[in-house]
């Protein structure tokens, strides 16, 4: 949990470096969420009941690059912990541990770090930004192993000495559709894609068979990786791409901010449609058939339910198909452990101690599922605290130093504060200069980020119902 209100009065004073400390106190990975959080604490500002939210994600942003804090020099550890990956949950947890002394080595499986954060797209997440926050916290003593695949279970590392392994290997694989014609060429699945173009390999790197996109992407699924994929390919064939979604928009799991910018861009949507066949033509994609949907019940996520409709195939012309159905994960190296997994192959832990044996621990994606980033943060803490207690060490989280006014100045300035006032957005870049990866999102000037700090209520500290 962090402490919203404190970080935007600090911002609000002109004190960045504190303002940054305080987001550390809890938060391992603040440029990365000043970025791309799906900033759900906006829909809890108390400002919702009057006018408009504070941007809490802006002032993040706005804060970590601004501000300036000395991280902890690397301790000499009694401890040696083992992360098996290196995304916002394995970094997260090596965050925290090494805040407590403990010594951490993460072992990747590519040869760059930051799981799913390594391959976002640079118009939202540029790289700069993640290796910012990977390089705070290797500065604190971490190790990151680079291209080291873990096969061996989880006891190998104990039994190599580690006193203890979290597991946060995530949901790193392409989830597949067993449809006719997905091994032609031409047809590729989302997560190797956006891989292939964050390591500037393109898209002829995917499958060596020299394929390229061509001028008409189909991309099939609906959530935020779709989008991406879209926007993405998008960018480098400078056609608009199509997404192929079996609800309607109204149910699509992407976020609005990404529905968007993917139409602002020009991008298209079908609606209510399921794919059944890729059309092959010499091997290569020519066209992918599909069958019309209509909404039914709701299902056990509360979205209703698509259901074909009989007789209504219809083919859509491709050059290129993008596969973002999802993900699963790639856990063989739990092969005959005592480890339980879900149905869907999740680990399963404890939920107080994310333990999932005896030494063994797992957070992020590979216990609960693709999640968001500040989840899987909140894993890694977890994690890292139960550790701490299994090792008998007081657990103990960024050293801020917190709010020094009294309860009477804050309602002073909660007073001043409470009157409508807009939100100070920040720019966008123009969707005519949109045709490269350039960062479309800019962070708030300092005047507009001072101005958007005054209007948080500070609610927190005192009562809000001034606000009703």
């Amino acid at each position: 949990c962090q402490d919203v209100p404190e970080y935007a009065r600090l911002i609000a004073q002109g004190e960045y470096d504190r303002a940054l400390a305080a987001i550390l106190h809890s938060n391992p990975l603040p440029g990365v969420t000043g970025y791309v959080c799906t900033h759900l604490c906006q829909t809890r500002c108390t400002r919702n009941n009057y006018d408009e939210p504070v941007l809490i994600r802006d002032l993040k942003r706005f804060a970590t690059e601004q501000g300036s804090v000395t991280m902890p020099s690397p301790a000499q550890a009694e401890r040696t912990v083992a992360v098996i990956g290196s995304g916002p949950s394995g970094l997260a947890a090596a965050y925290f541990l090494a805040l407590n002394g403990i010594q951490v080595t993460i072992f990747e499986t590519r040869e760059m770090a930051g799981g799913m954060l390594a391959i976002a797209p640079h118009f939202r997440l540029p790289p700069g930004v993640v290796q910012e926050d990977i390089d705070r916290i290797t500065g604190m003593g971490v190790e990151i192993r680079l291209g080291h695949r873990i096969t061996a279970p989880p006891q190998a590392l104990l039994n190599d000495g580690f006193d203890a392994v979290y597991i946060a290997s995530g949901f790193q694989k392409d989830a597949v559709l067993g449809i006719e014609g997905m091994d032609g060429d031409g047809v590729f699945t989302a997560l190797r894609f956006l891989e292939a173009v964050a390591e500037k390999k393109g898209p002829d790197g995917l499958k060596g068979i020299g394929a390229s996109l061509g001028s008409r992407v189909l991309v099939i699924g609906g959530g935020n990786t779709a989008m991406d994929a879209a926007r993405t390919a998008q960018r480098l064939t400078g056609k608009p791409a199509t997404i192929v979604y079996r609800r309607t928009q109204a149910e699509m799991p992407a976020e609005e901010e990404e529905l968007r910018d993917l139409f602002d861009e020009g991008n298209e949507l079908i609606e209510l449609a399921s794919p059944s066949r890729v059309i092959l033509k010499d091997g290569r994609v020519a066209a992918l058939e599909c069958v019309r949907n209509e909404l039914g019940e709701p299902g056990p996520d509360g979205r209703r339910r698509p259901e074909p409709v009989a007789g209504s195939e219809f083919q859509i012309e491709a050059d290129s198909i993008v596969l973002a159905i999802g993900q699963k994960p790639d856990i063989t190296f739990l092969d005959g452990t005592d480890i339980s997994l879900r149905r869907d192959g999740a680990v399963v832990t404890d939920a107080e101690t994310a333990r999932a044996a005896d030494g063994v621990y797992a957070g992020g994606d590979v216990a609960r599922g693709p999640a968001i980033i500040i989840e899987a943060c909140s894993d890694g803490r977890q994690a890292a605290e139960a550790m701490c207690e299994q090792f008998g060490i007081s657990f103990h989280p960024f050293p801020a130093q917190m709010s020094d006014l009294t309860d009477e100045e804050l309602l002073e300035a909660k007073s001043a504060r409470a009157r409508k006032v807009a939100q100070h957005e920040p720019d966008l870049l123009p969707v005519a200069q949109r045709a490269g990866f350039n960062l479309v999102e800019q962070t708030l000037t300092e005047e507009a980020a001072r101005a958007e700090a005054q209007r948080c209520l500070q609610c927190s500290a005192v009562c809000d119902k001034c606000v009703e």
